[in-house]
């Protein structure tokens, strides 16, 4: 009986098809799909893509810059943070190289009743990056109720990432 509720529930869920994607040297699998939509726009010195679901829950956007000069990986990332503001944020890895990421709540919404709505609560993941030649930022902010359906998207998002040409 409790297989048949998991299959139950994971055939209702909509479908996250991944789909790998250049943005600036970064290569990233976003999600792609009848309830995705995506943008890419063209920045002074980079590339940005916004990917969001179609009925507003949920938008991922990622910004590569190329860096100049090159520079160590470590000291990369660390300006970078500076720049952003270091408060909150954790140190890992992506792609092999060094990153932060930074979770955030808020509310949404007009007056103080929507303040203190769970159904107005949102979430932001943000993660910044660099390898010493490509540098990037990118946040995921959705809705807090989908938590669990858009962080699963969030990690395999992460995990895809790596630097250079497409493979």
């Amino acid at each position: 009986m409790t297989a048949w509720v998991l299959w139950l529930s994971l055939a209702a869920a909509p479908a996250d098809t991944m789909v790998k994607t250049q943005v600036g040297d970064l290569s990233i699998k976003l999600p792609q799909s009848k309830d995705w939509k995506s943008e890419e726009t063209a920045e002074a010195n980079g590339k940005t893509r916004a990917v969001s679901t179609k009925d507003g829950e949920a938008q991922i956007d990622v910004s590569v810059f190329a860096v100049d000069p090159r520079r160590d990986a470590k000291l990369c990332v660390e300006q970078l943070l500076k720049a952003l503001g270091p408060d909150g944020y954790e140190e890992l890895k992506v792609g092999g190289q060094p990153a932060y990421k930074k979770l955030t709540s808020d509310y949404v919404g007009e007056g103080e009743e929507a303040k203190k709505s769970e159904a107005n609560k949102v979430n932001t993941v943000s993660y910044v990056g660099c390898n010493g030649q490509t540098k990037w930022v990118m946040s995921m902010t959705s809705k807090a109720a989908k938590a669990a359906r858009f962080g699963a998207v969030l990690k395999r998002v992460v995990d895809s990432i790596s630097y250079g040409e497409a493979k």
